[in-house]
């Protein structure tokens, strides 16, 4: 279902633990997450360095913006 495969997407990019347990086992994690085998299949092919680059790129993101900037960029650099 697809709900199921964006919630299981939204928890390995925001989530270190279900990363950890995906790195493991991907394809016992997905059908834990109530994708149909076909999904877990797909889910499993997903590049773990990949999957680590985005993780992290999306938490810098976040920390970011809980600081109060827009961009990670310093404003002097913005401006040159």
């Amino acid at each position: 279902m697809q709900a199921d495969l964006e919630r299981l997407m939204a928890r390995l990019l925001t989530d270190r633990a279900t990363r950890e347990r995906f790195v493991a086992d991907p394809a016992g994690l997905a059908t834990e997450a109530g994708l149909s085998p076909e999904e877990a299949e797909a889910i499993s092919r997903i590049e773990v360095q990949a999957l680590l680059t985005a993780a992290r790129s999306y938490d810098d993101k976040r920390r970011s913006k809980r600081r109060g900037w827009k961009y990670p960029l310093p404003n002097w650099w913005r401006r040159a």
